[in-house]
């Protein structure tokens, strides 16, 4: 483990890319040039006084007048510190609990550093703060694409070219997918308290050699709700990944792309929404996304319910949560 300096000086290219990357991300400059001052000095906060700021009178007076600590009325100025404690936290965080001996790639780091980081902004930050929108270039933890929610309405009321368009939408997506990643298509539903969640995988091996074959688990629930179901569906495509690359010589490394229909696990998973209910739940399957994630790049994607049975794919998983549906198993704690 490098010495903790190292980490904050300027000096370490993976932190300095890091919270560059952190600051694009969430729509905010972090640089050391945006606060007139030396990288150094900017990673813990010495800041020289920035426009409408209030000099504090403490103790700290006898540091230069540059180095005093300052409060201001910029949202602007109070972000970016905000933003800065939050990385520097998230980057020791990753490199004492994750990457203590130096094991993986800068980019998994940077992948790891960022997803803590964010996972810390969206809890923290402030209402009148800059929100990082649903889609972003430089997104790499859980990069949730674009879903086109609004323009598409519901399922319970869509009219026939909002169906036409989630369609070409759902199909655009599935179809941009590279030949060397996995997708994950989940789908959940209850009725009568009763649940039922199904996942079915597909590797790249079974758009190739092994096409027609595929992963598929189903899971019922005694009791649950639509929220539960979808949820753990997630939980269960990426689960079956894992097992699948304990069974090959070669563990799969590749991207993984999630499509669910439940815009509000995509978006949880994607640190865009904090979750009210099925807390336990949501946050283990963060968490399992997070580690899957500093060795697969993950990829959320919302997809339009009932708009892609045309495929095999959906036929099937419908016929899983329908067979989850008819023979309850299990309980979740709501």
């Amino acid at each position: 483990m490098d010495h903790i300096e190292h980490y904050y000086d300027g000096s370490c290219e993976i932190a300095v890319s890091a919270r560059a990357k952190f600051g694009m991300i969430i729509q905010y400059d972090l640089s050391s040039t945006q606060l007139r001052t030396d990288y150094k000095s900017s990673s813990y906060l010495f800041l020289p006084p920035q426009p409408d700021t209030v000099q504090v009178q403490t103790q700290a007076n006898e540091l230069p007048l540059a180095n005093r600590p300052v409060f201001t009325k910029s949202h602007t100025y109070q972000a970016i510190t905000h933003a800065i404690a939050i990385f520097n936290w998230a980057f020791w965080l990753a490199c004492i609990k994750f990457f203590t001996s130096e094991r993986g790639s800068a980019e998994q780091i940077t992948n790891k550093v960022i997803s803590i980081a964010m996972s810390a902004w969206n809890r923290t930050r402030a209402s009148n703060w800059r929100q990082p929108p649903p889609t972003h270039a430089h997104l790499p933890p859980h990069a949730a694409q674009g879903t086109g929610v609004g323009r598409t309405g519901s399922t319970s009321n869509r009219t026939k070219q909002q169906k036409e368009l989630a369609r070409k939408i759902a199909e655009e997506q599935i179809e941009a997918v590279p030949a060397n990643a996995a997708m994950i298509f989940t789908d959940g539903s209850a009725k009568d308290g009763h649940a039922g969640a199904a996942v079915v995988v597909l590797m790249p091996r079974h758009r190739g050699e092994e096409e027609g074959k595929c992963l598929l688990a189903t899971q019922a629930f005694e009791e649950g709700t639509n929220n539960t179901a979808e949820m753990w569906a997630i939980g269960m495509g990426l689960q079956l990944i894992a097992f699948d690359s304990q069974c090959t010589v070669n563990p799969f490394s590749g991207h993984i792309y999630v499509f669910s229909d439940s815009a509000l696990s995509v978006d949880i998973i994607s640190l865009l929404a904090v979750p009210r209910t099925n807390q336990s739940l949501c946050h283990a399957v963060r968490e399992l996304a997070n580690n899957v994630n500093s060795i697969n790049h993950i990829h959320m994607n919302w997809i339009a319910g009932q708009l892609w049975a045309s495929t095999e794919t959906r036929s099937l998983t419908e016929a899983l949560k329908r067979r989850g549906n008819a023979r309850p198993k299990a309980k979740v704690s709501r």
